[in-house]
């Protein structure tokens, strides 16, 4: 067996092992998917003989893995941004006297889960959760 891989070849390994299905997907017309699959192959035939060897395919399979997990990073840290913000926004609307905590009566009608959980919550027992109380308190965190 050859460790060459043709341009044919490099197509359906590439679509069999999933190269970017949604990358594939986007052109709309053949020759545009054509040459999206032949910018791949030009990027990973670095020799530039037009065959690839398995080296260069492997190579082209790890950037291709990193750049995955970069975005994968990129969506994680995106959703943590949003769900602080949403917590801030909760937080504000539930912290009627705007003294910076919960109190148990401000949990109850605004904060439902947060109530339930109060006294579990209150380390110091001052009847208020501090923002480091609640912090401490949410699973991320523990």
């Amino acid at each position: 067996m050859s460790s060459l891989l043709s341009r044919q070849s490099l197509i359906v390994a590439l679509l069999g092992l999933g190269l970017s299905a949604a990358a594939l997907a986007t052109p709309a017309t053949p020759a545009e998917r054509d040459a999206k699959i032949t910018e791949h192959f030009q990027q990973a035939d670095t020799n530039r003989d037009s065959k690839l060897t398995l080296d260069e395919f492997k190579a082209m399979k790890q950037k291709q893995h990193a750049e995955h997990a970069e975005h994968r990073e990129d969506r994680r840290d995106n959703r943590r941004e949003r769900g602080a913000e949403r917590m801030q926004e909760q937080l504000t609307k539930a912290d009627t006297n705007r003294d910076g905590q919960i109190s148990k009566a401000e949990a109850q009608r605004e904060m439902p889960r947060m109530f339930e959980k109060f006294d579990q919550l209150d380390k110091n027992k001052d009847g208020q959760l501090s923002k480091a109380e609640m912090t401490t308190g949410h699973p991320r965190h523990r």
